[in-house]
């Protein structure tokens, strides 16, 4: 069996250290890079590059979390199989992907329990493309026709702009690609984000929320 070419993203220093160590012994596994958070982990080369990607469900209380990441890293490799771990019941991380693209997703409880070969096998069957998404799911989440309404209603100039700001491009970059003021392209996001999410969930990342939604609707359609 070939080894397979990992990115692990963990907020946790100590426990990245730790598990980074380990799953770089494997011997079925190569440890391409590891990560603290979303921003240092979205790589598109490596990414096009990797067979999987370990990553925990809670990144940061103010950023994406996993779930939105592995999103983004299927817009640089359709094919990368996704890891999720997670404190939080992972039956209901499963219902945040479509289900038009589950295949290759993997989820697990973090748990001291768990051994390195626990984690090897968990990678091993996310890359193979099943993934354990129809294991774990308590019900399969309904794609909403509503959704392509929503893109729909975008103008092409906030399309532009959301896929920009989707590869990691800054307001400021996007400005001066496009050749609009920053303050205009502020408030095209800022229209493009409440027509994607009308009812924003308080204390919530509108960003991260509006960018998975679009992710999501790139995928269905």
């Amino acid at each position: 069996m070939r080894t397979l070419g990992l990115i692990y993203v963990e907020n946790d220093p100590v426990l990245r250290k730790m598990l980074s160590a380990e799953l770089g012994k494997a011997p079925q596994l190569q440890l391409l890079y590891s990560a603290g958070g979303a921003d240092d982990a979205v790589n598109p080369e490596v990414i096009r590059k990797a067979d999987a990607a370990l990553i925990d469900f809670n990144l940061s209380p103010d950023g994406i979390n996993g779930v939105e990441l592995g999103l983004l890293m299927r817009q640089f490799n359709e094919n990368i199989g996704i890891v999720i771990y997670s404190q939080f019941p992972v039956t209901n991380l499963i219902q945040r992907v479509p289900e038009k693209i589950r295949s290759g997703w993997s989820f697990f409880d973090k748990s001291a329990s768990m051994e390195i070969g626990d984690y090897v096998r968990a990678i091993q069957l996310a890359t193979s493309g099943k993934g354990n998404w129809s294991e774990v799911a308590a019900e399969h989440m309904q794609d909403s026709g509503d959704d392509i309404g929503k893109y729909f209603a975008l103008s092409a100039r906030q399309r532009n702009i959301l896929m920009l700001t989707a590869e990691g491009r800054t307001t400021k970059e996007i400005s001066a690609q496009m050749g609009i003021t920053y303050e205009y392209a502020r408030k095209e996001l800022s229209r493009a984000y409440a027509i994607l999410v009308p009812e924003p969930i308080p204390g919530g990342s509108l960003k991260a929320a509006a960018l998975a939604k679009y992710l999501q609707i790139m995928r269905l359609g």
